[in-house]
């Protein structure tokens, strides 16, 4: 920024449309990467090209800040009084492959809403610093607003928490951030189902995250501490049930509790039973998941009239080698599919 509101504070939303479909990038680009070896997780030159085209253009925003008038000379360079913060909306589509974590853009498991987020300000922040304190974009508008001294409307309900003292010291800064919640009552093609969702840092170094379907009124619980690609289930049998009550019955009252303040219209904000027309319970308590008994099995005996011991086209010692001129290829799947007994032994008549 240069000219006469060259000293004056600014804020620049730039929302980048690349990496977003359709699926088009520069043509030097593109081919740079369709003549590169494909990457493990990564095999889509169109879309590496898009990517590439970003992180040229954020190279431009920077140059900027450094030579604000473009003047070739550095002087008025803003660098270390303008905080950048790199941010995607939500996780990685088709194109690319978001492992280790699942899922992907439309889901609320992590590939869906696990993004990359990076801030840089020079002289403030510590360089390669890294911080695992819990952020989600309703975070940005108090943040900023407290890195620009500016005053929040008194009596105004904030979803979102500071993370200003993480930004100039992560390293000793402790901050404990509320739940993050999401709530979505409806279906998403074959992405998501109706369902709430939490993360929730416990401030003991671990971050759990529990699911509510509203289909089968079931629920998931995630340490993502340990397990970043949602693949254990913490809840999913009888023994780690009874490992994490405590865990999961707190997140769930949190959730139910979050619920009940932010529903003031259950017909709108809860699914509708197809069938019925009727409303879907809120979340309910957890059950274990105790599986089943078996069920009693069928009987079968057949019982063959005057077969004999060789009879069967078995191709087994055990039954004097069968038969080379019978065919039972019935008999013979039943003999590899099952256990053969050459002891048994009926009345001779």
């Amino acid at each position: 920024r240069s000219g006469p509101n060259a000293s004056s504070p600014f804020f620049l939303h730039y929302g980048h449309w690349s990496a977003h479909t359709p699926n088009d990038a520069r043509a030097d680009l593109a081919d740079k990467y369709l003549n590169r070896t494909l990457g493990t997780l990564h095999t889509n030159h169109v879309y590496g090209a898009m990517i590439e085209q970003t992180d040229q253009t954020l190279a431009r925003l920077l140059s900027v800040l450094r030579d604000p008038n473009g003047d070739g000379e550095t002087s008025d360079d803003i660098t270390e009084h303008t905080l950048v913060v790199l941010v995607s909306d939500n996780g990685g589509d088709t194109r690319t492959s978001n492992l280790p974590l699942r899922g992907g853009k439309g889901m609320f498991t992590e590939g869906g809403i696990r993004v990359p987020m990076i801030a840089r300000m020079p002289g403030v922040i510590p360089a390669g610093a890294i911080s695992d304190t819990l952020v989600h974009a309703v975070d940005f508008y108090p943040t900023f607003a407290e890195i620009a001294e500016a005053s929040i409307q008194p009596g105004h309900a904030l979803d979102g928490e500071s993370f200003k003292a993480v930004l100039e010291n992560p390293a000793s800064t402790f901050r404990f951030r509320s739940p993050v919640f999401y709530h979505f009552p409806g279906y998403l093609d074959d992405r998501v189902v109706p369902s709430t969702v939490m993360i929730s840092d416990n401030g003991g170094g671990d971050t759990f995250k529990l699911f509510y379907s509203y289909e089968n009124g079931a629920y998931e619980l995630y340490d993502l501490m340990v397990d970043i690609g949602e693949t254990n289930n913490l809840l999913a049998t009888e023994n780690l049930f009874l490992e994490n009550p405590a865990v999961a019955e707190g997140l769930r009252g949190q959730m139910v509790t979050w619920l009940n303040d932010i529903v003031d219209n259950p017909s709108n904000d809860y699914p509708i039973i197809k069938e019925t027309g009727e409303l879907v319970d809120p979340p309910g308590p957890l059950i274990n998941p105790v599986p089943p008994p078996p069920p009693v099995p069928n009987i079968v005996l057949v019982c063959v009239d005057d077969l004999g011991w060789t009879d069967l086209n078995s191709g087994r010692l055990n039954f004097g080698n069968g038969s080379d001129y019978y065919e039972t290829p019935t008999m013979l799947q039943m003999v590899w599919e099952g256990l053969v007994f050459t002891h048994c032994y009926m009345q001779p008549n």
